[in-house]
């Protein structure tokens, strides 16, 4: 399987999520992107959670 079939399949079983989240900085203006891997409540994946379990 190629990697755009993997994640056809994978988008149709898990759609895209909006989220916004500041730009940059902290404080940095808002920007919404369609996420296509999330955590388990549909919510953006932190960096330091993501390396420390999933790595």
């Amino acid at each position: 399987m190629g990697l755009a079939t993997a994640l056809r399949e994978h988008m149709a079983a898990f759609p895209p999520v909006d989220v916004t989240l500041p730009w940059l900085t902290p404080t940095g203006p808002k920007a919404t992107h369609r996420l296509l891997f999330t955590g388990g409540i549909g919510a953006a994946i932190w960096s330091q959670a993501f390396n420390g379990q999933s790595w």
